[in-house]
């Protein structure tokens, strides 16, 4: 792995180291409706969301120079060393445990606001809506007063000995990101760590952050982002305040589906795309079957062969193969099956394979951008 730089991407936008085409055709012009990225992160990303298709469009037609499409952007991250996220809001009564154990953070949210909060909650009323008038309120700040705030919250837990997880990763990011109203989401996002090979899904319209670790991401087709905090770039808090679902709870953290003895599937509830995780053994061979669109296979270490399949011999045999190394890319045409073997004697050939979501039903609907 330290021999890719990240981060890398592969699909529709960005540097792509392309080895090869294997299947028909030359690859030229094919669509495929999913992008697909290695993360290596050393400081916390920003607090994004991005749009769902009818957002998305109205956003691209009255704000083009920020929003460069009309596609909404699932996203789905796999890890590849221990990763730190945030992803979700966390439950309520949680939120709520915090704001009581944090004068602080009730202060920045406002005091009002923070006890018709704590009533909502208490009362079993609409969680949605009192969520959406919590996470306003603390959004609509002045700039001056959330500063003040977060000075007074990092001076008093600078001289606590214990800490909670959420107090601890708060003054984590107000260390990379001073003064930066994104630092409260510490206490108001699920936050997860997840062990290699373990991937969780972002729909639209959810709040999510990386933090640190490295990862394999897929997404559809969009460069659409409405960004909350830590981050100096543009925050467009009205879009972002009107656009959340608002739903409390960790997100689903997915395994992934053993499919063969050397790979794993992963297939989340998005058409566009599915990853597979590959992991074979010096000296032997996988086969995989052809996708319904064109996939791209990337290697991540180990050394290989790939071919056209032809599971009898690794030679010629009038059908294309190539070498498998770090960093390898091959783009494969629709219904093109492989055949993988790993050659290196000290290291197990570790790949992905993006391809369309094969357990949805047709796909027509989708975004989909020439390779």
């Amino acid at each position: 792995l330290n021999e890719i730089s990240s981060p890398l991407w592969s699909g529709s936008t960005g540097p792509v180291r392309l080895v090869d085409v294997l299947g028909d055709g030359d690859g030229k012009g094919d669509m495929i409706p999913y992008l697909l990225k290695i993360l290596s992160i050393g400081k916390a990303l920003s607090i994004q969301a991005h749009p769902d298709r009818t957002l998305a469009k109205t956003l691209h037609e009255s704000h083009p120079e920020i929003y460069k499409d009309s596609n909404h952007k699932p996203e789905m991250a796999v890890a590849l060393t221990e990763f730190e996220a945030m992803c979700n809001f966390r439950h309520l009564e949680d939120i709520v445990h915090d704001l009581n154990a944090n004068p602080e953070f009730c202060r920045a949210v406002g005091e009002e606001p923070s006890q018709s909060f704590r009533r909502a909650v208490s009362a079993g009323e609409d969680r949605r809506i009192a969520l959406k008038e919590f996470f306003k309120s603390l959004m609509t700040q002045s700039e001056e007063g959330i500063a003040e705030c977060l000075k007074e919250l990092v001076e008093r837990l600078a001289q606590q000995i214990q800490r909670s997880e959420q107090e601890s990763l708060f003054l984590r990011l107000h260390e990379q990101y001073p003064g930066d109203i994104g630092c409260f989401a510490a206490f108001l996002l699920n936050y997860i760590v997840l062990q290699p090979g373990q991937a969780f899904f972002m729909a639209a319209n959810e709040p999510h952050a990386y933090l640190k670790g490295q990862c394999v991401e897929i997404m559809a087709c969009s460069d659409n982002v409405v960004r909350a905090g830590l981050t100096p770039k543009f925050k467009d808090v009205n879009t972002l305040v009107n656009m959340l679902t608002y739903s409390d709870g960790p997100p689903t953290i997915m395994n992934g589906t053993r499919i063969g003895e050397f790979v794993k599937i992963y297939q989340p509830p998005s058409d566009e795309f599915q990853l597979e995780r590959i992991e074979v053994p010096c000296g032997r061979h996988v086969t995989l079957s052809g996708g319904r669109r064109g996939g791209l296979v990337l290697v991540l270490s180990g050394n290989g062969l790939i071919q056209e399949e032809n599971p009898d011999t690794l030679t010629d045999g009038g059908k294309r193969n190539g070498p498998l190394d770090p960093g390898s890319i091959y783009y494969v045409s629709p219904g093109t099956a492989l055949h993988v073997c790993s050659t290196n004697p000290e290291l197990p050939l570790f790949l992905f394979r993006a391809g369309v979501n094969e357990a949805s039903g047709e796909i027509t609907d989708v975004e989909a951008r020439p390779l």
